[in-house]
C-alpha cells in the first residue's frame, strides 16, 4: 500500500508550481532542493519525494560521503523516517519509479492532508457480502479442483462452495490539498514538460 500512497501523493503534487533544474547528480539534486525551498518558511520541515529513475543518484548517495546528507542506513532505526535519508534534517522519500525524473518538495503540514475518500454515495467504506452462486462455485472449482480435498465428489464440493460467501471491501484514500503553494515540483531540465525556471 505504501507504493499506492506515494503514487497518490505524487499525483496530488502534480498541481504544485513547477520549476526546472538539473537533477543528474547528488550536487545538482541538493542545489535544486535549496533553490526550490527558498519559498518556504525556513523553520519548516520539508519532505522531498523523488519520482522517476534515480538509481545513479541513489547509489552515489548511499556512500554517505555527501555533506549535509545522511543516508537512511546511517540513521538509527527508531529515528528513521525516510527511505533514502535526510538532507539538512529534511526527509527524502522514494516515489513511483516510472515517468520523468522529478523531485516533489512539500511542506506536509500546511500543504494538505491524507483522508479517507468516498467509495460511493456517502460511504467511505463499503463491504459487499454475497453468497457464492452455482456458476461462481463451478468457476472456483475449475480454477482449483483441490478445494475441499476430503470431499471426493464434485457435486459435494460444489454444494460446499455454495455454503460460503464472497467478501469485497472498498476503502479509498486521497490527499486533500489545503494550500498548493506549499509544494514545488522540480523536473529535469531536459524534460518536455519544462515550465519556467
Amino acid at each position: 500500500m505504501a507504493d499506492d500512497i506515494m503514487r497518490l501523493l505524487c499525483e496530488a503534487l502534480d498541481a504544485a508550481p513547477m520549476m526546472a533544474g538539473q537533477l543528474d547528480t547528488p550536487e545538482e539534486l541538493f542545489s535544486a532542493f535549496d533553490r526550490a525551498s527558498t519559498d518556504f518558511n525556513p523553520e519548516s520541515e520539508l519532505a522531498a519525494v523523488l519520482a522517476g529513475d534515480w538509481i545513479d543518484v541513489e547509489v552515489a548517495l548511499g556512500t554517505g560521503e555527501h555533506q549535509d546528507f545522511v543516508p537512511a542506513w546511517q540513521i538509527p532505526e527508531a529515528d528513521r523516517r525516510a527511505e533514502w535519508g535526510e538532507y539538512r534534517g529534511h526527509t527524502f522519500l522514494r516515489g513511483p519509479r516510472d515517468g520523468e525524473r522529478r523531485m516533489n518538495l512539500v511542506e506536509p503540514g500546511s500543504w494538505g492532508r491524507f483522508v479517507r475518500a468516498r467509495c460511493e454515495l456517502e460511504q467511505d467504506l463499503r463491504i459487499d457480502i454475497k453468497p457464492v452462486p452455482s456458476e461462481r462455485a463451478q468457476e472456483l472449482l475449475n480454477t482449483n479442483p483441490n478445494h475441499f480435498p476430503d470431499e471426493p465428489e464434485i457435486e459435494s464440493k460444489l454444494r460446499e462452495l455454495q455454503t460460503r460467501v464472497e467478501l469485497a471491501v472498498c476503502h479509498r484514500v486521497e490527499f486533500r490539498v489545503k494550500n498548493s503553494t506549499q509544494a514545488r515540483r522540480v523536473v529535469s531540465q531536459g524534460s518536455s514538460n519544462d515550465g519556467p525556471t
